[in-house]
């Protein structure tokens, strides 16, 4: 685990009233290191800002140009962003452009899964496949019963349609 994580990791068990040498125990760090986390500052806080704060960069004067677009263009890519903050006067690299959008770049929310449910002996779903191996041609018929979801396999050579059929009988 990575430092930040653990430091995350001791706000929330501080948070939680766990006292700092168990806090240590579960962590596996030493005590000193979680009272000195807890003396620099915020545990769980600290990242790239270092002890003086967050540096100024040559993009904070155009984050606001950033956010209206995005706000109004979700799908704006960076190079577009970068392109038109640039002629608004800024002199940085796009790189820093391409992290911020990153960063404020409004996400969509993921369409909810909705399982395809069925009751017992309801359904099933069979796949069939060819195989060419050194030894010659062999078919493989899976069948997946709907609620169980309970697989069954079976790989033979076929040379008739027949054997398919009676697989699929016998799979179920």
């Amino acid at each position: 685990m990575f430092d930040s994580d653990k430091r995350v990791l001791v706000r929330h068990y501080l948070d939680q009233g766990v006292a700092k040498a168990e806090i240590a125990r579960r962590l596996k760090i030493g005590r000193r290191t979680v009272y000195n986390w807890i003396a620099g500052g915020k545990p769980g806080h600290e990242g790239c800002e270092g002890k003086y704060g967050p540096r100024p960069s040559k993009l904070d004067c155009f984050k606001e140009i950033i956010a209206v677009r995005l706000a109004v263009y979700p799908q704006l890519s960076a190079v577009r962003l970068f392109d038109e903050v640039k002629a608004a006067g800024y002199t940085g690299g796009y790189d820093q452009v391409k992290w911020h959008v990153r960063q404020v770049r409004p996400q969509e929310a993921e369409e909810p899964l909705v399982r395809f449910e069925t009751v017992p002996a309801q359904q099933a779903q069979v796949d069939f496949a060819e195989f060419q191996l050194p030894w010659g041609k062999r078919h493989a018929l899976l069948v997946v019963l709907g609620y169980s979801r309970r697989m069954w396999l079976r790989i033979r050579y076929m040379g008739r349609g027949g054997g398919m059929l009676l697989g699929i009988v016998t799979g179920l």
